[in-house]
């Protein structure tokens, strides 16, 4: 399937998701972590993005909420983009990036 503007893809997603607000505002949190880890220079893939803002989001959702959506209802949210096994894989590497560093304290 064509890959999606990076726009319509995050709000496609928020919004079949109804993750709400916060779980965006933790997500973005998430994603600032993730870039002071990368080097300046790193590159990726034309979906790259895509899958970093999908990682984060399914990240904080499992932060805020105990009830949490299993990764194939995520593969229904993203028109099925990324199958289970790859929703699967970003979120492993994001962690392995942020340093499993997933929570937050009063100055974050």
């Amino acid at each position: 399937s064509q890959l999606p503007s990076l726009s319509h893809f995050v709000g496609s997603v928020v919004s079949r998701s109804r993750v709400g607000a916060n779980a965006v505002k933790v997500a973005v949190a998430y994603l600032d972590r993730m870039k002071a880890k990368l080097p300046k220079s790193a590159r990726g893939l034309p979906c790259s993005c895509h899958r970093l803002f999908l990682a984060s989001l399914i990240l904080a959702a499992k932060y805020i909420n105990d009830k949490t959506y299993k990764n194939r209802s995520w593969v229904s949210f993203t028109d099925g983009l990324f199958p289970s096994s790859e929703i699967n894989l970003m979120e492993r590497q994001f962690l392995n990036i942020i340093d499993f560093n997933v929570s937050f304290s009063e100055t974050d």
